[in-house]
């Protein structure tokens, strides 16, 4: 029951931060529109500088492969049956970060729905996957942490055929039965 309260916080936190972010966006827009244009003492000062333009601020922290786990198999309405144009990105990467993340799970999984323990097994089994694959990488000299790097790093992977003896052992544990996904057949295709 802790670890579920600590991911659900965990998740309000990001959402907080997010819509932080999200406002200070729009209020610097907005209060840029209404300054006046800088003079040309301003610009003249602005030019004689050399210094490279600064870097654009990441407008949010880096996903973590369980919190994209957490979210995929938890989150009502499931990812899955979204149909909102606005998530689409974000329904898309999950479903690919998760396929990846099925891969290194060492013994399957069957997420009981009904439990009131869910909550806690999915995050578990999330940290599982996620722990062997950043392992997986690392052995690879790829230092990605984040969803998208680390599924940028998992497609090169893939196309180039590293990650077919772990399909290959996924394949074997859903003959077996010791996989029941509870996503529909078209996300789970690798």
């Amino acid at each position: 029951m802790y670890l579920h309260q600590a991911s659900l916080i965990e998740q309000l936190i990001q959402v907080n931060y997010k819509l932080d972010m999200r406002l200070s966006i729009m209020e610097a827009k907005f209060y840029n529109k209404q300054e006046d244009t800088p003079t040309t003492n301003e610009v003249s000062i602005n030019t004689e500088s050399n210094e490279p333009p600064a870097k654009r601020r990441r407008t949010s922290g880096a996903t973590n492969l369980k919190d994209a786990w957490f979210t995929w198999y938890t989150q009502e309405p499931r990812m899955w049956s979204s149909t909102d144009a606005g998530t689409k990105y974000a329904h898309s990467t999950a479903k690919q970060v998760v396929a990846f993340l099925k891969l290194f799970l060492p013994d399957g999984f069957k997420p009981h729905e009904k439990s009131p323990r869910c909550r806690d097994e999915v995050l578990k089994l999330g940290e599982t996957a996620e722990v062997e694959l950043l392992a997986y990488l690392r052995g690879r000299d790829i230092t990605a942490r984040g969803a998208q790097n680390v599924l940028k790093s998992m497609r090169k992977l893939h196309k180039s055929g590293h990650l077919n003896d772990q399909v290959r052992r996924y394949q074997k544990l859903q003959a077996a039965n010791c996989i029941e996904d509870p996503a529909p057949a078209h996300t789970m295709k690798h």
